[in-house]
């Protein structure tokens, strides 16, 4: 890596250097335990112009996230926790019939089948396209995309402005930091 993911910057300092590692959610199949198997730097970096600590962005989403292997409903009490915060942000928020809401890396509609059932219109941006059909199979409505300024761009002009995005645990897997902030820009009411 040469330069920041966030600010370009090229002043990268090095923190921790862990070696090579495979790929997270990559698992091998029996036939392929004696195979070599790839692996990538874990090198912990820090921008000292802007401090965001990153590692290389080597392994590209697609590689990630094409077929994933975390669905986020077998944990019990991570569901319960969405239906609480979907509970709170509705009325926080003011969420009504007319309101949409979107949810990027949705996941299999985890957090979105409580919006679901309160009737409000939403959306998940999935980019996984297995955990994407789960949330379909479970009615709920979900694109299979990376989200990107023009994702986002197309959502909002398809849907309207979204009245709340919802963006869980999913900024420590982006490379481009920029462009992801664009689209969650480009999804949401002014």
């Amino acid at each position: 890596m040469t330069r920041c993911r966030l600010c370009g910057s090229t002043a990268l300092g090095s923190v921790v250097d862990l070696g090579a590692t495979p790929p997270c959610e990559s698992f091998l199949a029996a036939d392929q335990l004696d195979l070599p198997e790839p692996a990538y730097p874990l090198h912990l970096r820090v921008c000292t112009d802007c401090w965001l600590a990153q590692i290389p962005p080597l392994i590209t989403p697609e590689e990630t996230f094409t077929q994933y292997a975390y669905f986020s409903s077998y944990s019990t009490s991570w569901v319960e926790h969405a239906r609480r915060f979907v509970d709170g942000a509705v009325e926080r928020v003011g969420l009504g019939p007319d309101a949409f809401v979107v949810e990027v890396a949705s996941n299999d509609g985890y957090l979105l089948r409580h919006v679901v059932d309160r009737g409000i219109r939403c959306l998940g941006i999935e980019p996984s396209v297995n955990v994407g059909a789960a949330a379909r199979e479970a009615g709920v409505p979900t694109v299979t995309e990376f989200l990107s300024p023009e994702t986002g761009a197309e959502v909002r002009a398809g849907h309207g402005p979204a009245d709340l995005v919802v963006a869980n645990n999913v900024y420590a897997h982006i490379p481009d930091v920029v462009g992801f902030t664009r689209g969650l820009r480009a999804l949401v009411a002014d």
